[in-house]
C-alpha cells in the first residue's frame, strides 16, 4: 500500500454511551488496524464497567491482520465474563471474522449486514440481515427487490460469506 493510502485511511474512533448502571453501548466506526491499539485499549477500560456490551460494527471500513489480532485479544480478556453481543457488523468485519473465527472471542453475532443482488434486474443493495433468521431457517431471506419484486441473493458466494456461522 502507498504511503499516502495509508495515511488517508480512517483511525478506529469509539463512541460511546452508558444508557444505564451495568451497560455499555459503543459504536466502532474506521480501521480496525495496527494503529487501533490506543482505542481498543480504551474500549477494554469502558466495558471493565459493564456487565451487559452492545457492540454496532456498521461503520467498521477494513479489519486488516493486525487489527483482528488486537481486536481478539481484547475479546479473550475484557469481554470474558461479560454479556457482549455483535451488532449491524459491516461487510469487511464479517470478511475479516470469516478469516479468523476467534475474532468475536465467543460473543454472540446479533445482526449483520449482507452485499444483496436481484437475480432479475440486477439491482444491489446492502440489507441488515438477524444472525437468529439465519440460523432457524438455514438459510438468509434477502428480502425481494423494491423494483421487480423478485428475491435478492447474496452477491458473494453464500458458503464463503456464511462461513462464520450465524
Amino acid at each position: 500500500m502507498y504511503p499516502e493510502a495509508r495515511e488517508n485511511r480512517s483511525m478506529l474512533n469509539i463512541t460511546h454511551v452508558q444508557p444505564n448502571p451495568g451497560v455499555l453501548e459503543a459504536a466502532l466506526s474506521g480501521v480496525i488496524d495496527e494503529r487501533a491499539a490506543k482505542s481498543l485499549e480504551e474500549l477494554g477500560r469502558l466495558v471493565q464497567g459493564a456487565e451487559r456490551v452492545f457492540l454496532d460494527l456498521s461503520e467498521v471500513e477494513s479489519l486488516d491482520a493486525q487489527g483482528a489480532q488486537q481486536l481478539e485479544r481484547l475479546a479473550n480478556t475484557a469481554f470474558s465474563g461479560r454479556r457482549v453481543t455483535f451488532h449491524v457488523c459491516s461487510v469487511p468485519f464479517i470478511k475479516a471474522l470469516n478469516r479468523n473465527p476467534g475474532l468475536t472471542g465467543g460473543s454472540e453475532l446479533v445482526s449483520f449486514i449482507a452485499p444483496l443482488v436481484c437475480a432479475n434486474c440486477g439491482r444491489e443493495e446492502n440489507r441488515l440481515i438477524l444472525a437468529k433468521a439465519v440460523r432457524e431457517a438455514n438459510a438468509l431471506d434477502g428480502g425481494s427487490c423494491i423494483r421487480c419484486a423478485v428475491p435478492m441473493r447474496l452477491a458473494v458466494d453464500a458458503e464463503e460469506y456464511l462461513r462464520f456461522k450465524p
